[in-house]
């Protein structure tokens, strides 16, 4: 798109042009006389030149003088060389086997009280009872846990065969929600039918998003959804909303009346 150009810079350029074009077979006036020469290249005046050849001035002096100024700040707050500081060097912990004696105690004592047993309880629980214990960190503990023999056992028979659960992960197949309750349900009735009706059984899960599925009815819509799957989980829970409304709109209202979480089980 050719630039336009203001009616001011038109009327200066075409001064120029006329004065060039004048000049193709010599200088109508003389190289050395510069000020008559801006007067005709410029159309302005001898007094007008005069001024703005000093503004010019004035304008070059700053950029020098902001130039220097700025080369002078470089120069003095260039950066030194730091020497790097090094950390000191925490000394290995070595336990005595008293001290190795009241891991274990503290360890089958938190058992004991049907507490889970995991790192952060066994240190937390040493530290309360005995304040100096050498050990302070959760590394440190489960390194030294390691070295006195501590294991997770899976049972003195191994894995539970019967319900294992084992299979390739791919883009296909992975775990879900829906192979977690499958896998639960067949697991339940299985160990139901080994052990009898009246006996306990407690089956232990880590935290996995699978584990804490919302029932659809608890499920809040979806920022990627279409307008008019919005308006069908709004008209669904007797939200009232307005036609007009934009989707955005719909998906705050919707979040503004959220129903209280269910999971699925």
């Amino acid at each position: 798109m050719p630039k336009e150009f203001s009616l001011e810079f038109k009327q200066m350029a075409f001064a120029i042009i006329d004065f060039v074009e004048k000049e193709k077979d010599g200088p109508s006036i003389p190289l050395n006389n510069v000020t008559d020469r801006l007067q005709a290249i410029l159309g302005i005046s001898e007094r007008s030149v005069y001024r703005l050849k000093r503004e010019m001035k004035k304008l070059k002096d700053e950029q020098e003088e902001s130039v220097r100024h700025t080369r002078s700040s470089s120069s003095s707050l260039s950066p030194k060389t730091l020497s790097p500081v090094r950390r000191p060097c925490r000394p290995k912990v070595q336990l005595t086997t008293v001290e190795q004696d009241t891991i274990r105690l503290t360890f089958h004592n938190i058992l004991k009280d049907e507490t889970y047993p995991t790192v952060e309880n066994l240190l937390s629980t040493l530290l309360s009872q005995y304040p100096e214990f050498p050990i302070k960190s959760k590394t440190s503990l489960h390194r030294e846990m390691k070295i006195l023999g501590f294991n997770g056992l899976l049972g003195l028979n191994g894995f539970h065969l019967r319900s294992l659960g084992i299979f390739k992960c791919d883009e296909v197949h992975s775990m879900d929600h829906n192979y977690f309750v499958a896998w639960m349900d067949s697991t339940a009735s299985t160990l139901r039918a080994e052990h009898g009706n009246t006996a306990k059984i407690a089956i232990i899960m880590d935290n996995a998003t699978w584990h804490n599925k919302l029932n659809p009815e608890s499920e809040p819509p979806k920022r990627a959804w279409k307008k008019e799957s919005v308006v069908e989980w709004l008209t669904a829970r007797k939200i009232k909303f307005e036609t007009y409304m934009t989707k955005a709109e719909l998906i705050q209202l919707a979040f503004n009346h959220l129903p209280p979480k269910r999971i699925h089980s």
